[in-house]
């Protein structure tokens, strides 16, 4: 239920177009996928699995071996989204446990508009695009070597700066901070998104029940700070965010969201700055 929409409108076209019934997997309120109710959905007469690795809005790491067992019991296939798990976990044990997973270029730093998927070699996969087929067949078209070195590259260099433990203590400092800080100050006037203990430390959402969280955005910007109220491809949306409230947030609470991410190769100094910033922005508001 807290799938990217890349991912869902897919759903949406099969089922409208092609026939199919969608199954829709409900998430805990940390924006865990239900276990439980993942087995009671996955039989079957599922083709098809897709759980994201990491939610793009708080940061939620899911179980994704485990469900892709539950796929391969009923003889599924299970494809994982890991566009915000690259370069924040280890993507060996999930291409071990999936048939296909695809990653994107720039959240890595490389160039947008690049991508990678991998699929596993155990199925005849069926390809969208035909015609001179390059990539062994998966995808005839002109390759694009540039953007195919520099994922390769990008994300080379992120998997040795999460070896190296980079940028591992920059989430939960801020998490820390912000909440201790504004509770201190103001109680009860932010709640931290996302599972407290499965999550990447790239992406921190807070939501501030007592303020407007558009407001929020706007004196965060004129502090320096630029982040959103969600999903980067919702922005300029009215709508509150499909994930807090497929997690369970009433439409007034998820409006006041505020989703800051960041990159390993940040520095202590910017990361202490959000930090400052935040509390300032929230505080000001309150008083």
């Amino acid at each position: 239920s807290i799938e990217h929409p890349a991912v869902l409108e897919a759903c949406k076209y099969l089922v409208e177009f092609h026939g199919f019934e969608h199954r829709i997997i409900p998430v805990s309120a940390t924006g865990l996928v239900d276990l439980d109710a993942a087995g009671q959905l996955i039989d079957a007469a599922v083709a098809v699995v897709s759980v994201m690795a990491v939610n793009n809005e708080v940061g939620t790491i899911q179980p994704v071996v485990q469900v892709a067992q539950l796929a391969r019991n009923a003889g599924a296939i299970m494809h994982t989204d890991a566009v915000q798990g690259a370069g924040w976990i280890d993507l060996k044990p999930l291409c071990a446990a999936v048939d296909a997973l695809s990653i994107s270029g720039h959240k890595l730093g490389s160039l947008k508009g690049s991508g990678a998927l991998y699929l596993s070699a155990k199925h005849r996969f069926v390809p969208l695009l035909h015609g001179g087929g390059q990539q062994g067949g998966m995808r005839s078209g002109t390759e694009n070597p540039a953007a195919a070195v520099g994922i390769a590259a990008a994300l080379q260099a992120a998997t040795a700066q999460r070896e190296a433990g980079l940028g591992a203590s920059f989430g939960p400092y801020l998490v820390e901070r912000i909440l201790k800080e504004l509770n201190a100050k103001h109680p009860g006037s932010v709640q931290l998104t996302g599972d407290p203990e499965h999550r990447v430390g790239g992406i921190v959402s807070f939501v501030f029940p007592k303020t407007a969280g558009e407001t929020v955005l706007i004196e965060l910007a004129r502090r320096g700070v630029l982040c959103s109220s969600g999903s980067a491809c919702a922005a300029g949306s009215t709508d509150p965010s499909a994930v807090l409230t497929a997690m369970g947030y009433e439409e007034e609470l998820a409006h006041t969201a505020v989703r800051l991410s960041f990159m390993r190769t940040a520095k202590e100094n910017e990361i202490s700055q959000v930090a400052s910033a935040v509390v300032s922005c929230v505080s000001g508001l309150l008083s």
